[in-house]
């Protein structure tokens, strides 16, 4: 048996707070979504591989995906890279 007390706290664990996406990337992103739209995956694509902890950006390239597969590989509730912190995905499963 472990000695480790137990935290049984009823308000719960401590939120999570992710910070402020760069300036830059969301910049970016806006530039891209506002290109006709047979250019606009490629470059949502291209400010994901810039800023791959970029939530937003993850999302609409979801949304752009050009079939099932490319769609499920961003859904929201798979894991975006800046949600793998290890604390976070312990917390996950």
């Amino acid at each position: 048996m472990s000695e480790t007390p137990i935290d049984l706290s009823q308000s719960g664990p401590t939120e999570t707070v992710i910070g402020a996406e760069p300036t830059e990337a969301l910049d970016a992103l806006a530039m891209a979504m506002a290109l006709p739209e047979q250019d606009r995956r490629e470059a949502v694509a291209k400010v994901v591989a810039d800023w791959p902890r970029f939530l937003d950006g993850w999302a609409r390239l979801g949304e752009l995906g050009r079939d099932p597969v490319e769609r499920y590989a961003v859904l929201p509730g798979r894991l975006p890279p800046r949600t793998r912190h290890p604390a976070w995905v312990r917390l996950a499963r």
